[in-house]
């Protein structure tokens, strides 16, 4: 994120999450991010498979924190909903991932 910002000629502070800290108001060109490693290097736009179980991974995170009270919402980052649906993750649909989680409500 630091990486596109600075190629958009953005200021953006990004702040390490930490759960121990209370919530604060946002302030503008900062990001509190729950960073979580990526399996292979990104490159905007392009298709990269190894990270698509990534980003599973990192939404069942979030859903579960917003589920359990450690967060007031979820908002992702631009990602390539083709990657998701190739075989290696038997046609799962980003649209289709957070419904189908039990504690969801239908």
């Amino acid at each position: 994120m630091v990486e596109r910002a600075a190629l958009l000629g953005l200021p953006l502070t990004v702040i390490d999450y930490d759960p121990a800290q209370p919530a604060q108001p946002h302030k503008a060109g900062t990001l509190v991010i729950a960073n979580h490693e990526l399996k292979a290097p990104a490159k905007a736009g392009e298709l990269n498979e190894p990270n698509g179980h990534y980003v599973l991974e990192t939404l069942g995170q979030a859903a579960d924190g917003c589920m359990n009270g450690e967060f007031s919402a979820v908002v992702t980052g631009l990602y390539i909903k083709g990657l998701l649906t190739v075989p290696a993750f038997h046609s799962v649909a980003i649209l289709n991932f957070l419904p189908r989680d039990p504690i969801l409500p239908r």
